[in-house]
């Protein structure tokens, strides 16, 4: 390359054009680095043996090798020595990875041809560090190579294109002349002697000055101009193309010259001369033709006036045709609002259950086909997309309950049963357009009882997909019946307007065939779709992984997914804690279902019911039962889970829900809740005049739905006697004596309890917040002197709310902020300094130490020096140490600790010495309760691969576990926390699952001693 020649630039290193080959025996290193390699974005590949290796280079020619030096079978030092003899993937750099620090091995690995090694188990900088430089070597070394054969090509390519170019211009049909900057003439073709009727071969003219040939060529030009003018034109500075000459002899010629400039200098002169003679016999056909086509475009567009104005009077038309129907929706409207107001001046009215049902129901039904009413009216409004949707809080279980309602009586006449089913837990507080969701409902019910003529309509609900962090949910609903079914060469038009599958069908069952479609068009404006299945066959647009049911099943089912938000709660929902109704009594579960009748109990006694459980397996088993519990003892209600004779065995195939007067303990006067499968109307549950359940509830069970039930139930009956819980009057440190307000930030329902427990043992009132949002709230309607704030919380944590706080206020020092933290990171001391936070107790919270801190901070507030505040918060916030009673997560000494200390557990039990005990089963309940969700949200999380769920699941698990006095797993838990802030491999281990269960077995083991002993 020569000086004067620019270097070619540095190509960048882009990791995501390189290709990677893990080669370990052991899958759990393929996977870490995997992931840790395609997190920077390199793709990678992987095999788990040494022959595997050799065939995977082969076809993938991977641009690195990270290979495992020990491996059975075919050892690394073996695969490298093969790859290093084959010309093919000699070249490919080889890493070593080992967890051998033996000089002689390493160097044997050098000895095969490997480039580098990482040592096991292994840094993820360091590794990340040593690939990219040994591709960017290999990048340099390709680049290298790359310029050294594009010089030799373009060397090559210069000679060929010169001798192509000589070629070229010899053979071309258009006359060449070039000359240099004197006018000697330095290239000529035949062409050009041709053109010009030189007589002598171009080759002669090679050497020879322009002028030579100057009187032949002007005697050929027309109007006697020169040479210069016409033939040379060398006094043009710029390049003059396309310009036609016209010859003495009739023909046309058309000339480009170029000047040859090397900047400023010219260097020569180019001319080309082409023969246009034939084609300015065609430009004078095609201005014949011009002339044809100007008349045909003037005849096309008085065509287009005509249809402009056709298009005029069809869309007068069709705004004819929509001041008609707003007229007629109008006239529509008036006798359906008529109906549904009087029916609502009606429910007004004192009306019996039945009464009330039946007028609910005209009601609903109004409503509904006043819907349909404005959908059928609007259809053109919705083709056009100008339906707006009205987005509204709205309870799902009552949504599908009135679409029910609707079709109650249909199913009735059939005796069909009619079955609702929640197959995943949904969230209470959703909202979108209940009316649209409603009319699908409605909708693809009234299909389904319409084309049944016996069996049963099953309607099942459940999330398949959610953003926890946007409130986003994805809702699916299934509507199967057991009737006609759907024909396959029916199906195409199914979702189209105004078609049914055929004649038939409209003159025996009715309808338009335009209900399905606006179906169609309502969800896509929800954000999901729609398809059926029928016959083995499906249509619509079901999801990419969808899978086709068994095609035996008779009837047909649709399906339909919407999107749907959840309104933010403003607070942890802690309502099942406080009842003070539900304290004392006694409730009898009875399940089939032994698993689920324990998990109805356990929350039962999260309620502080006292639950007792009995399992059954039959009707008359169930019989026997409830007659020898019922004559032991007083019950405050009993919950009955009916099974549905589907699936259940032979020995259900006789339960009756309408029989159920023959064993239901009445003579007692005892409530009974029934749960069931099957779907009821109102009308149904509560007919005659004193029935015998009290009250029936959807299975699976919400525990919203049976907690208001329980409430209306118990509420009818004097509660039992209990223990006073008056608050513990005067304080009992002297320290209350400074009347400090405190605010609590805290989002665990448990260290909540703690925490509020721990303050009024020392006197203090306590306000209570969830998140670090509430507490910005909280402070800005309120003013308090401290803030205990928790510095790990949903939406926003304590470290962001403190900073909010400081800016707002300055440098004032109110409110003394306290931070709550494990104190377990290195780095955690800065942060909190740095966010603005004055003081500090560790978790679990000890009472001695939130007594020095609330000591620290009332000192601080009374003194007037901020210097002193400033010495005051260094020297007491943040060098105390860490509990004894909370073991260093790195300690090894904490694998030998009990499941639970019962120290913390009596000091829990001594904060309220009347109500001590009560309390203190009411936070075991809670963790019971919540401790295996948060182990299942940690096993998903390790699962899914996702950091941040785990980090909050761990933190959650820790803090409550300490709190309880489970420091082994509260150890263990904060480890895995510590781990996933650090974002280090180890944190998805999936063997962090089973330890922590493990744990907590032995924790809930312990806990349930300790109750019965309660």
């Amino acid at each position: 390359m020569s000086p004067s020649q620019p270097h070619p630039p540095i190509a960048t290193f882009e990791p995501e054009s390189f290709l990677i080959l893990v080669v370990d025996d052991v899958k759990e290193n393929i996977y870490v680095i995997s992931e840790l390699l395609e997190g920077e974005g390199y793709s990678t590949t992987f095999v788990t043996s040494g022959p595997e290796a050799l065939q995977r280079v082969t076809q993938a020619q991977p641009d690195l090798i990270l290979l495992d030096l020990m491996m059975p079978g075919m050892d690394g030092l073996e695969v490298c020595d093969r790859l290093k003899q084959d010309p093919q993937t000699r070249d490919i750099p080889v890493i070593f990875l080992t967890a051998s620090n033996e000089k002689q091995d390493l160097l044997q690995a050098f000895a095969k041809g490997a480039v580098d090694y990482v040592t096991k188990p292994f840094s993820p900088p360091e590794l990340l560090a040593r690939v990219k430089t040994h591709l960017e070597l290999k990048q340099t070394r390709d680049n290298l190579h790359h310029t050294l054969l594009e010089q030799a090509r373009t060397a090559e390519a210069l000679a060929c294109t010169s001798t192509r170019l000589g070629i070229l211009v010899q053979n071309m049909q258009a006359g060449v002349l070039m000359t240099d900057a004197q006018g000697t003439i330095v290239v000529v073709n035949p062409e050009f002697a041709r053109l010009f009727n030189l007589g002598f071969p171009a080759d002669l003219l090679l050497g020879k000055n322009l002028t030579a040939i100057a009187p032949r060529i002007n005697g050929l030009i027309s109007h006697g101009q020169g040479v210069t003018h016409n033939f040379l034109a060398i006094e043009s500075p710029e390049p003059l193309l396309k310009v036609e000459l016209a010859l003495e002899d009739g023909r046309f010629f058309e000339r480009d010259y170029v000047p040859i400039m090397l900047g400023d200098s010219s260097q020569g002169h180019f001319w080309l001369y082409r023969d246009i003679s034939q084609r300015k016999q065609v430009e004078m056909i095609q201005g014949q033709s011009l002339e044809m086509e100007r008349r045909m475009r003037q005849q096309l567009a008085e065509q287009n006036q005509e249809l402009v104005a056709a298009t005029t009077a069809a869309e007068a038309a069709n705004r004819s045709k929509s001041e008609f129907l707003a007229t007629m929706s109008h006239e529509i409207r008036t006798p359906m609002n008529a109906i549904i107001g009087m029916t609502g001046l009606l429910l007004d009215t004192d009306l019996t259950t039945q009464q009330k049902y039946f007028a609910q129901t005209i009601r609903n039904s109004g409503e509904t086909l006043l819907t349909l009413i404005n959908d059928i009216l609007d259809f053109s409004k919705i083709e056009a997309g100008k339906l707006d949707l009205e987005v509204y809080p709205f309870d799902l279980g009552q949504c599908l309950e009135e679409a029910l309602d609707v079709v109650v009586p249909s199913a009735r006449q059939k005796s069909l049963t009619l079955i609702r089913r929640f197959l995943t837990p949904i969230p209470p507080n959703l909202q979108g357009d209940v009316t649209r969701l409603r009319q699908i409902l409605v909708n693809l019910l009234s299909n389904a009882v319409k084309f049944t003529e016996a069996g049963q309509v099953k309607v099942t609900v459940e999330v398949v997909d959610h953003d926890a962090a946007k409130g986003e949910y994805q809702i699916c609903f299934a509507v199967q019946d057991t009737g006609i079914g759907i024909a396959p060469n029916q199906q195409q038009a199914l979702f189209q307007a105004f078609s049914q599958g055929n004649s038939s069908i409209t003159r025996r069952f009715g309808g338009t065939g335009l209900g399905l479609a606006i179906c169609v068009r309502l969800t896509a404006l929800m954000g999901g779709t729609i398809w059926a299945e029928s016959n083995g066959c499906v249509v619509g647009n079901p999801p990419e992984l969808w899978q086709i049911g068994q095609p035996t099943i008779e009837g047909s089912t649709f399906y339909f997914t919407v999107n749907l938000t959840v309104l933010p709660s403003c607070a942890y929902s802690v309502h099942n804690l406080r009842h003070s109704l539900f304290i004392g009594r006694s409730v009898l579960v009875a399940d089939y279902d032994e698993g689920r009748g324990t998990r109805m109990r356990n929350l039962l006694a999260s309620w502080r019911l006292q639950a007792e459980q009995i399992t059954f397996s039959s009707p008359a088993k169930l019989g026997e039962d409830l007659k020898s519990r019922l004559t032991q003892k007083n019950y405050g209600a009993l919950i009955l889970h009916c099974p549905y004779p589907e699936g259940r065995g032979k020995q259900f195939t006789d339960f009756d829900l309408g029989k159920i007067t023959t064993w239901a303990p009445t003579e007692q006067d005892i409530p009974v809740l029934v749960a069931t499968d099957i779907y009821l109307s109102p009308g149904e549950r509560y007919s005659g005049d004193k029935p015998p359940v009290q009250a029936w509830i959807k299975s699976p069970i919400n525990p919203d739905e049976l907690e208001n039930t329980l409430v209306d139930v118990l509420g009818q009956t004097e509660p039992p006697t209990l223990v006073s819980t008056e608050a513990i009057s005067g304080p009992l440190f002297p320290y209350s004596s400074s009347n400090l307000t405190i605010l609590l930030a805290e989002d665990n329902l448990i260290n909540q309890q703690v925490a509020k427990l721990l303050l009024k043992k020392l006197g203090y009132p306590v306000d209570v917040v969830n998140n670090g949002q509430e507490a910005l709230s909280a402070l800005a309607k309120g003013d308090y002197d401290v803030v205990l704030m928790d510095v790990e919380m949903p939406e926003m944590d304590g470290l962001t709310a403190t900073e909010h706080i400081r800016r707002s206020q300055g440098r004032s020092e109110r409110p003394w902020i306290i931070a709550v933290t494990a104190y377990s990171m290195e780095g955690d001391r800065e942060r909190c300094l740095a966010s603005g936070m004055n003081d500090y107790v560790s978790k679990p919270i000890r009472l001695e130490a939130l007594q020095q801190a609330l000591q620290v901070a009332a000192t601080a507030l009374q003194s007037t020096s901020q210097d002193r505040m400033a010495t005051v918060s260094c020297v007491s916030a943040f060098e105390a140490k860490p509990s004894p009673s909370s073991p260093c997560p790195e300690d090894p000494a904490g694998t030998t600790l009990p499941p639970i200390d019962q120290d913390i557990i009596c000091s829990l039990r001594d904060l309220d010495r009347e109500n001590g005990q009560l309390i203190l089963r009411e936070i075991i309940d809670i963790y019971c309760q919540t401790a295996p969700e948060l182990l299942q949200r940690i096993k998903l999380a390790i699962a899914n691969q996702d950091w941040g769920n785990l980090s909050s699941a761990a933190h959650t698990l820790g803090s409550s576990s300490a709190n309880l006095g489970a420091v082994l797993l509260a150890q263990q838990a904060k480890t895995l926390e510590n781990l996933t802030r650090q974002r280090d491999s180890r944190a998805m281990d999936p063997g962090h699952f089973p330890t922590l269960a493990a744990s907590y077995e032995r924790v809930q083991g312990e806990l349930k001693t300790m109750l019965d002993r309660l």
